[in-house]
């Protein structure tokens, strides 16, 4: 068994790492910092298709060896995809956050009256 001030000493640790591993990903999915989770994410999909798409097709190369270049070629095309979706979306964030605390700024609530009616159109 181990002593009382070990026990907690242990789940203190345990804890703390877990709420800062939950901070990391909470601040990792704001909008205002382009939600970099997504773009990781996005990442990691198109990487893992680039690798799996042609292996996958390895498992048939005795019947058809042409289908491990389709498993190439939906892999890259997987890639480039996630990598710019990922790119694109990371700016629009970035971009709308900086509209959206631009017109905040301006100080004109007449202007951003306009500007939320515009962005729910």
């Amino acid at each position: 068994y181990e002593a009382e001030g070990d026990i907690w000493r242990s789940l203190r640790s345990f804890y703390s790492a877990e709420a800062l591993k939950q901070i990391y990903k909470l601040v990792g999915s704001l909008d205002f910092v382009g939600n970099p989770t997504m773009v990781l994410t996005s990442f990691r999909t198109g990487i893992v298709d680039f690798f799996l798409q042609p292996s996958r097709e390895l498992k048939h190369i005795t019947r058809n060896p042409s289908r491990v270049g389709v498993g190439m070629l939906k892999g890259t095309l997987s890639l480039l995809s996630h990598s710019a979706s990922g790119i694109f979306g990371f700016a629009h964030n970035v971009g709308a956050t900086i509209g959206h605390t631009a017109t905040i700024l301006t100080l004109d609530e007449e202007f951003q009256r306009l500007h939320s009616e515009q962005k729910a159109a």
